[in-house]
């Protein structure tokens, strides 16, 4: 197992899973766009296939695969959206500056706004996803209920290290 850099939370949860395209995936997207992306980008998408375990984690969102990577500038930042969610919004990385950048969230349809959401989301934000929904499966698990959906958290969990619940695992 090799050593992470930015997200060793996340492996100590589970096994490295890359599959055999991930690495060809991030670097078709590198000579498409003609960059690098950045370190813990991917990191995320090589070693752990991050496009399965946020498909398999967020809700029934919806990720961007890293050969379909596009940069969009909203509020006159560059961004790559890596996750469109159900109820109209996505979340994408700022393309400069960090090497664990920001991610923002845009609700759409316009106006062209942003909201910071986490100053290292793939150091933070996709660990808490991965524990949160390993953690769920867990439980589920031991409770006889395997077909579920998985559930994530959110930052106030991971600050307080408390798993958030879903709604339907709060009276039982």
């Amino acid at each position: 197992m090799s050593v992470m850099r930015y997200h060793q939370r996340t492996q100590a949860l589970l096994p490295q899973r890359a599959a055999a395209d991930c690495m060809e995936a991030v670097q078709a997207c590198e000579a498409r766009l003609g960059l690098c992306l950045l370190a813990s980008v991917r990191e995320w998408f090589v070693a752990f296939n991050g496009c399965e375990l946020l498909g398999k984690y967020s809700n029934r969102d919806h990720p961007v695969d890293p050969r379909h990577f596009e940069i969009v500038k909203i509020a006159g930042r560059p961004l790559i959206k890596v996750l469109g969610e159900n109820q109209g919004c996505w979340w994408g990385f700022e393309l400069y500056g960090s090497q664990d950048p920001p991610v923002h969230v845009r609700v759409e349809p316009p106006p062209d706004r942003l909201v910071q959401f986490s100053a290292t989301f793939f150091r933070i934000r996709l660990c808490t996803h991965v524990r949160l929904g390993v953690v769920g499966w867990r439980r589920r698990a031991r409770q006889g209920r395997w077909g579920e959906s998985h559930h994530l958290g959110d930052s106030s969990a991971a600050a307080s290290g408390e798993p958030r619940l879903a709604a339907n695992e709060l009276h039982e």
